[in-house]
């Protein structure tokens, strides 16, 4: 950063304003003589850049978390880029050999109305 000298924006980090985080490891808990120890997940309550999703894998599943600044995007934005992700996931379990072309990330819906819908030409 300091050798290509960016002109600075101070209400944005210098190198990236989006965060994708998938923690795969297995909760670990430590033993210490004398020491009781828990593991806690961080309290946040502010979004530290743009977006930030981080997934968290267990015996279950995915557990998704969406963190983004709501100076820049909308609730409703948030909800269909989270459904997109979903349908991504969804169309990868369902064929994990496709390719990525292949995959769906529109709901029916969506895909009709952007095919069907916004695209009469008539």
């Amino acid at each position: 950063v300091e050798e290509l000298a960016p002109e600075r924006d101070l209400s944005r980090t210098p190198l990236f304003q989006v965060m994708f985080i998938l923690q795969n490891a297995w909760e670990e808990t430590w033993e210490f003589v004398g020491l009781d120890t828990e593991l806690r997940a961080p309290n946040e309550t502010a979004a530290t850049f743009d977006l930030v999703m981080s997934l968290q894998e267990s015996g279950n599943g995915l557990s998704a978390q969406l963190m983004y600044s709501t100076d820049l995007f909308e609730a409703p934005t948030m909800e269909r880029l989270a459904g997109h992700f979903e349908n991504l996931l969804t169309s990868v379990v369902a064929d994990p050999t496709a390719s990525l072309t292949d995959l769906d990330m529109l709901s029916d819906t969506e895909k009709h109305q952007l095919v069907v819908e916004w695209n009469d030409t008539a």
